[in-house]
């Protein structure tokens, strides 16, 4: 089990509009929204030099099927704004819209500033961690059989991430930490944790070294690995959620972290 602060994030859509126009016959009668998203990525590139240390800022083209002989009229991009603070998340934020903003003014186009969603960093929960550790302690971690032993090593070797041996697959129950754990990720249920006491619970479902977002993650968990790491990690909630419906205290002294 992990005792981690997941990342606060927001993400958004910029949508710059433009005007078509003949790049070649005409190109002053031309906006190019293309030009517009990307000297907003030029803005925010050189705005990472005065960012706190733990911001990041992800981007990506959301389309990008336009011919090059004509003026782009619109073109899109999506960021993801991280940080461990959300304070540290909102500023960079606001400071991204308004390299979008000048980038529209630059290039005579109109900016949309599109929020997916956000989320605060995660409240992590002592009581709760603890709670939920003794009884993953006492339920016996997935064993496996050949055939997944045999598959995750293969899976590992052609990821790039082992040599096809077996001996450092899988470990048993790792320890809880002493100290939350920063995770450069993020996920909505963080926001949860600023209302009421919450914990997350992590079971493998794949072999250690897998990376995430990665094809031999996803051959995993489809597989009977990932269903085993699933149920594991089924039965330890309902475990440790029995605990807090039977000993009101423990509830009491979680709710006291708030």
């Amino acid at each position: 089990m992990s005792f981690d602060i997941w990342q606060a994030q927001d993400i958004k859509n910029y949508k710059f509009y433009g005007k078509a126009a003949h790049a070649s016959k005409h190109p002053e009668l031309g906006r190019s929204a293309l030009d517009a998203a990307e000297l907003m990525n030029v803005g925010v590139n050189y705005l990472r030099e005065h960012v706190a240390d733990d911001v990041r800022m992800h981007y990506t083209y959301t389309n990008t099927d336009s011919p090059a002989n004509i003026v782009p009229p619109y073109a899109a991009t999506n960021y993801f704004i991280r940080s461990g603070k959300w304070e540290r998340t909102e500023d960079a934020s606001k400071r991204g819209d308004d390299c979008a903003r000048g980038a529209a003014l630059m290039t005579g186009t109109r900016v949309e500033i599109q929020r997916v969603i956000c989320n605060k960093e995660m409240k992590v929960n002592r009581t709760l961690a603890e709670t939920f550790y003794e009884e993953m302690q006492k339920i016996p971690v997935p064993a496996y059989t050949e055939e997944e032993l045999s598959f995750a090593a293969e899976i590992a070797k052609r990821a790039g991430r082992g040599t096809g041996g077996r001996s450092d697959l899988f470990h048993g129950l790792e320890a809880l930490e002493d100290e939350p754990v920063p995770l450069p990720i993020s996920t909505d249920v963080s926001d949860v944790s600023h209302t009421v006491p919450t914990v997350m619970l992590s079971a493998a479902c794949m072999c250690k070294g897998t990376p995430l977002h990665h094809w031999a993650a996803t051959a995993q968990a489809g597989m009977s690995i990932g269903q085993k790491g699933m149920v594991y990690a089924a039965e330890c909630m309902s475990a440790g959620a029995y605990r807090l419906m039977t000993e009101p205290k423990l509830l009491e002294k979680a709710w006291g972290e708030m």
